[in-house]
């Protein structure tokens, strides 16, 4: 004799799997691929970011004399 919930389990498991699977998955992509992005914007601007300061924070040794 087979038992009802079992099967019951499985085949809950397997429409579960049918349904969500690809929802899932594209959720994670999609995830993935704004960390990227915010990756991609960081790596590009923070190095722009430490060049500004360095200028607006650096003696007047590299401003040019107005007096000359």
């Amino acid at each position: 004799m087979q038992n009802s919930f079992k099967s019951l389990l499985e085949e809950d498991k397997k429409h579960f799997e049918a349904n969500h699977q690809n929802d899932i998955k594209n959720g994670i992509q999609t995830n993935l691929g704004m960390l990227r992005f915010v990756g991609e914007v960081v790596e590009i601007y923070l190095s722009r970011v430490k060049d500004v300061m360095v200028i607006a924070f650096s003696d007047n040794e590299s401003k040019p004399n107005p007096t000359k």
